[in-house]
């Protein structure tokens, strides 16, 4: 089967494709809203907001519990509170304490709340169990009529349980209840708008998140006991809304933040009062609708999608850094400017995504090309000569017998004769070296190895003066076949064993270039090869040695000038010899002379298969002694015919 069998290219619809179905599939993860979550905690983090000077906290704290007792204190503390804040000059008053129990001193705190006029009670909405329903639980009804306003303090956990927003409003059935940042800005209970709502429902509505001041501890607060024990300080409260809660440990009102997450939480009457800070400057950041993030993330595949196929591997990496720092900068203007929260994971996993998934299309097209180009190569003849080692000892003794005509040999297989002549078993010495050619006057004996098979050949050659040549250049022959390499050796990983191809391949263009190279180089004939303007792009050494042009100087010559340089000829010229041989595409035989020396010239045209490219091929033969062979011969017979013509004349007279 193919390796290539599936034709994946690094087109826009390809890459985009991808792109989409891996986004898709990270869908069913959290790793997005986990992306999305860390960028909103950077961002907020690394730009904390001032605190409004309209807040402040009171807070129950261990110091407090420690001076006025323990938990649950007696509302007359309550009402105490109002009356110090009240002479202070503060605000508005917010309690982040539930007063849902009926008690004696509820009268007394319910004339101190409306003395002050403007103090808020929060509504809890208790979490179902397995007994009762999700239910809201007010203040009891003396209170919640004292109070100037009502508010939820329900605070939103995310997936990762932490705290970074919360819905404006929220409430059972028909009535949503604001928050208490709301209803201490004077915002009252709405209608959803839906009379279909049942009354056990939780309906919230404008999820906002909260732009922290900083981490638990970061507002100005005062301790509950100290406000009660001290005079009251206008400096402190007068024309302030105070956030009245608990922060100490053993309360449980606690809430991670992206400032703290679970090693330093953050009390809920904080984050309250973070909210109301926030509001008061017009902080608050409002979440984008959900297509906002799927357009950004479409917008930025079909982007990259266009824009990358076209570009070379660094301007991929560089254009997907671009989109990431972009997207990064937009994420940022929006959040911090705007006060829009786009979900960017998304979007910013397409350019994390685009550079290994095009680099990895790039590959499959380069690896499919060279493996196309490699069986190509692998099929391809090899112009190489085979070296003799790998031949048979019968095709040898053929080979030596056509080539050295010897008087006599010998070939044997083990102890087997397979041809003799002149020669028998008893004449095979018994110190021979495998590999080795052994000589004895004008015997010579070689013991080769085949498979695992012995074999000993031996020859007798003629007694004339080229045997010792002829036995100089057996000595030259290696026969010996070489060891085998470790099959164990051979890489096993795909990519190495790609790289060794690829290495043989090489190897083998090389040895072909050197093969023709030297052909050409030790050919009889001078060789020039021209492009289609007859311009020299390639000669050999006899060119260099005839024309006395150095090699370098050659290359990029025109051969009408090289020509002219060294015979001047006026018919018919040069230029228009080679002139006639591109354009007509005809063959031409010129004779050329240089420095005394008779040269014969043949101009063949040539084209390149499957290419426009056309040029010369010219072959320079050197006949200075053919020439002189043909003056001798015309000298010896106009001597003769001189002889004979004298004594006939003679004769005649």
């Amino acid at each position: 089967m193919n390796r290539d069998w599936l034709p994946i290219k690094t087109t826009p619809w390809t890459l985009g494709l991808i792109l989409l179905a891996l986004l898709l599939l990270i869908q069913t993860t959290d790793l997005p809203q986990r992306l999305d979550f860390w960028l909103y905690d950077q961002a907020i983090t690394s730009n904390p907001v001032n605190a409004s000077d309209e807040v402040v906290l009171v807070t129950i704290d261990e110091l407090s519990l420690n001076r006025l007792g323990r938990w649950p204190w007696p509302r007359t503390l309550h009402a105490e509170l109002i009356a110090k804040l009240e002479q202070a000059g503060a605000k508005t008053i917010v309690f982040d304490i539930l007063f849902a129990e009926p008690s004696p001193d509820d009268q007394q705190l319910a004339e101190q709340m409306r003395s002050h006029g403007n103090v808020i009670l929060p509504v809890y909405l208790s979490p179902p169990t397995s007994q009762y329903l999700l239910s809201e639980q007010l203040p009891v009804g003396q209170l919640a009529s004292a109070a100037n306003g009502l508010g939820h303090a329900h605070v939103e956990l995310d997936s990762d349980g932490v705290a970074r927003g919360l819905y404006l409003f929220n409430g059972l059935g028909r009535q949503l209840w604001p928050s208490l940042a709301l209803a201490a800005s004077g915002i009252r209970p709405q209608n959803p708008g839906t009379e279909e709502a049942l009354p056990y429902v939780n309906v919230r509505d404008q999820y906002r998140a909260i732009p922290l001041i900083g981490g638990a501890g970061s507002l100005q607060s005062y301790s509950f006991a100290e406000v009660l024990t001290r005079p009251p300080a206008p400096e402190r409260f007068r024309g302030k809304t105070v956030f009245v809660g608990a922060t100490a440990a053993g309360f449980g009102d606690i809430l991670p933040t992206p400032f703290s997450g679970l090693s330093r939480p953050m009390a809920g009457v904080e984050f309250h009062a973070n909210v109301f800070s926030a509001r008061t400057q017009g902080l608050l950041i409002r979440p984008a609708p959900e297509w906002a993030s799927a357009l950004l993330s479409l917008t930025t595949i079909l982007i990259l999608a266009l824009a990358l196929p076209p570009m070379r591997p660094a301007r991929t990496l560089l254009a997907c850094a671009a989109a990431l720092v972009g997207l990064v900068g937009l994420y940022l203007f929006m959040l911090l400017a705007l006060k829009w929260w786009i979900p960017l994971a998304n979007a910013l996993l397409v350019p994390l995504l685009a550079f290994p998934v095009s680099s990895g299309l790039r590959l499959a097209m380069t690896n499919r090309f060279l493996n196309r180009q490699l069986d190509d190569l692998a099929r391809s003849p090899q112009v190489a000569l085979p070296a003799p080692s790998g031949r048979n000892p019968t095709q040898l003794l053929e080979h030596f017998q056509a080539l050295f005509r010897p008087t006599g040999w010998l070939l044997l297989e083990e102890n087997e004769v397979l041809s003799a002549r002149g020669l028998s078993l008893a004449d095979v010495p018994s110190d021979l070296t495998p590999g080795h050619w052994f000589h004895d006057s004008n015997r010579s004996w070689i013991q080769l190895l085949r498979a695992g098979t012995r074999y000993h050949l031996g020859l007798m050659l003629p007694n004339d003066l080229g045997r010792e040549a002829v036995q100089r250049y057996l000595r030259r022959l290696h026969l010996e076949q070489p060891a085998l390499a470790d099959s164990t050796a051979r890489p096993s990983e795909n990519i190495s064993a790609r790289i060794e191809r690829v290495r043989i391949a090489t190897d083998r263009l090389n040895h072909m270039q050197q093969f023709i190279r030297r052909s050409f180089e030790r050919m009889p004939d001078g060789i020039i090869v021209t492009d289609e303007l007859g311009v020299i792009r390639f000669a050999n050494g006899h060119i260099e040695e005839w024309f006395r042009e150095p090699m370098p100087s050659l290359a990029g010559l025109p051969l009408v000038r090289l020509l002219e340089g060294h015979d001047p000829r006026e018919t018919p010229p040069w230029h228009e010899t080679v002139s006639d041989t591109l354009t007509l595409q005809q063959s031409r035989t010129v004779d050329l002379r240089i420095r005394d020396k008779d040269f014969l010239i043949h101009f063949a045209p040539f084209s390149l298969p499957d290419t426009d490219q056309q040029g010369i091929i010219a072959n320079i033969s050197d006949i200075s002694e053919l020439r002189e062979q043909q003056r001798q011969h015309r000298e010896a017979i106009d001597f003769i015919s001189h002889d004979v013509r004298s004594p006939l004349v003679s004769q005649l007279a």
